[in-house]
């Protein structure tokens, strides 16, 4: 059993052949949506027309590039039939094919030279594309070079950030522990910049001054005090620009003494970057030597009017002090002279005296 043969050209009869490929050509390069055209072929001896369609499918997507080919027989026509000469049509057909086949020939030249055209400019694109390739290359290895490059800097800033690390933890350490030692040594201090603003301030600096955390940043002489040191703020200026020492004794309204002392703070020999001002608490210090002048006062009254008889002397026996009990046993100018100038040497004689001495 033969095949069944789906090939069209083989399928038509010979008059109609040349006619429905050409129109199916015809249709395929005019992008038209279709076209028509009446052939003729000998049917049962006599010659009958057909109206041939040819029309593109494109719906479905998957029909798309397919032909529908529609024959419409037309019936006999007699006129035709008398000037019917197959041979003419046969000759009339090579004629036909000959000048389709020198149109194709000629197309074909064209499409070839300008597959010549397209293939020199592909092959100068390629060269371009060689040339970039290469200058790819090259900047891949100058990229790997710097990408070594980056990776040693990368390193060396790796150690410089931990170096930098530890130097911030050894600051921050160094600088809990002032804090902490400043604290705890109730020690007052404020430190002014440049502009007389509050840089820091120690807890013990509250006692007397009335700032809280807030103030850092502040004009110094917008913060007020609890103590009669009204020229506080003239003083301050005048240590930044002068930039000598300023001591001051201050009582606060608690009725604490406190010692303030106003110096340039230097962060170097040469450059003054503002005030550091120490506030002391020498509220003992004042009472002891309150304590000591009575003491004294009381001391003095008692030897000024007591009956007993009252003499000091320095290491070298020589009258410094005597009460007025003395005045009757004493010699003239007898302050500054030697005891035994002053007393006789009956007095000295006694041992028990001297030993005292």
């Amino acid at each position: 059993m033969e095949l069944a043969n789906l090939n069209l050209s083989r399928m038509l009869k010979t008059e109609l052949k040349a006619g429905v490929l050409n129109l199916v050509r015809k249709v395929q390069k005019s992008d038209q949506k279709g076209d028509s055209e009446v052939l003729h072929v000998m049917l049962e001896h006599r010659l009958e027309q057909v109206k041939l369609h040819v029309i593109p499918l494109d719906q479905p997507g998957s029909f798309r590039g397919l032909f529908l080919l529609i024959f419409q027989t037309m019936g006999f026509n007699p006129e035709h039939q008398e000037d019917y000469d197959p041979k003419q049509i046969e000759l009339n057909e090579v004629e036909r094919l000959e000048m389709e086949l020198k149109n194709t020939r000629e197309y074909l030249q064209t499409t070839i030279e300008e597959l010549q055209t397209s293939n020199e400019e592909m092959q100068a694109s390629n060269e371009e594309l060689q040339s970039a390739n290469e200058e790819l290359q090259s900047t891949n290895e100058e990229l790997e070079t710097s990408t070594e490059e980056l990776n040693s800097v990368n390193e060396e800033l790796n150690s410089v950030n931990l170096e930098l690390e530890r130097k911030v933890q050894e600051l921050s350490e160094a600088n809990t522990d002032m804090q902490n030692l400043l604290d705890n040594a109730d020690l007052g201090v404020i430190i002014l910049d440049s502009q007389l603003k509050i840089r820091r301030y120690t807890k013990a600096a509250t006692e007397i001054f009335n700032l809280i955390h807030t103030d850092i940043g502040r004009p110094f002489r917008h913060i007020t005090s609890q103590t009669n040191y009204s020229t506080l703020t003239q003083d301050v200026g005048t240590v930044l620009k002068s930039r000598r020492v300023i001591e001051r004794f201050a009582q606060a309204e608690s009725g604490k003494w406190y010692k303030l002392e106003l110096k340039p703070y230097q962060e170097t020999e040469e450059l003054v970057n503002g005030v550091m001002i120490t506030i002391m608490n020498i509220s003992a210090q004042k009472e002891l030597e309150s304590k000591i002048v009575h003491i004294n006062t009381n001391q003095q009254l008692y030897h000024f009017h007591s009956k007993l008889l009252h003499v000091i002397l320095d290491e070298d026996l020589k009258v410094e002090i005597f009460n007025p009990a003395l005045d009757r046993l004493l010699k003239e100018k007898a302050k500054g002279s030697h005891f035994l100038h002053a007393f006789g040497s009956a007095l000295f004689a006694k041992e028990e005296f001297r030993n005292c001495l």
